[in-house]
């Protein structure tokens, strides 16, 4: 993606979102996200953690992670050799263990809060369906009481979690997505009630089934569009228009 390109996109605005300080973790999908994405949300990051073949993206993006998590069965040996040299850290698996190298990831930083106060994804999404679920209830999963989540960022999309705790519970979208972009809230546990406004379709604590398509491409009509979730945890996707 082209750097002008790059400031007109979601992904951009999405950054005025971020709290200094925060955790980028660069996720192995095989569907890439541009170099540019990965240079601008590494220029801000307090840390940097590559899952296994993030690695990858990561070193032809020029940036060196702080730190590289999983069995590493994917990343470029290359690559790797080089991070190692590098003196970058390492947290090492079996590839026969029982969690994926972005579970691994996200348990390690959970236990130490203090590097991961924000925690921003990238390279998540796309390929194989299988592995985009699971990263996906991953990402859910370590969406804690608290109100801490994971936000995605991609070139043209991003995916905001939201849960019941009050610091995590409302996602004014119209503040960062143009009108016209396209909105899906997804219910990743069973009877999520969600509320939306500013919308084409506008819910009010509607129960939502476990990703029931009810919550499926609303539209943006305005800039105090937002939505909350009452109880829950629902996946918000924010598409480009």
């Amino acid at each position: 993606m082209a750097a002008e390109a790059l400031r007109a996109s979601l992904a951009y605005r999405l950054q005025a979102m971020l709290d200094p300080g925060y955790t980028l973790l660069v996720a192995g999908s095989p569907v890439q996200v541009s170099r540019e994405l990965v240079k601008g949300l590494a220029e801000a990051a307090a840390l940097v953690v590559a899952v296994d073949s993030g690695g990858d993206l990561l070193h032809a993006s020029g940036v060196c992670p702080g730190l590289v998590v999983g069995d590493l069965d994917s990343i470029d040996p290359v690559v790797l050799s080089r991070l190692c040299n590098s003196g970058v850290g390492s947290v090492l698996a079996s590839p026969h263990k029982d969690e994926t190298d972005l579970e691994m990831a996200l348990a390690y930083l959970a236990a130490r809060p203090v590097l991961s106060a924000q925690l921003v994804v990238t390279n998540v999404l796309g390929g194989r369906v299988d592995h985009e679920l699971g990263a996906i209830g991953a990402m859910c999963r370590a969406t804690d009481a608290q109100g801490r989540s994971p936000l995605v960022i991609q070139d043209d999309c991003a995916v905001v979690f939201l849960g019941a705790a009050p610091s995590r519970s409302t996602f004014c979208v119209g503040r960062h997505a143009p009108l016209g972009a396209t909105v899906s809230c997804l219910a990743l546990t069973d009877g999520a009630t969600v509320t939306e406004k500013g919308m084409e379709w506008e819910l009010d604590g509607v129960a939502l089934r476990l990703l029931d398509a009810r919550g499926v491409s609303n539209i943006v009509r305005s800039r105090d569009a937002c939505v909350s979730v009452g109880q829950g945890i629902v996946a918000v996707f924010v598409n480009d228009a």
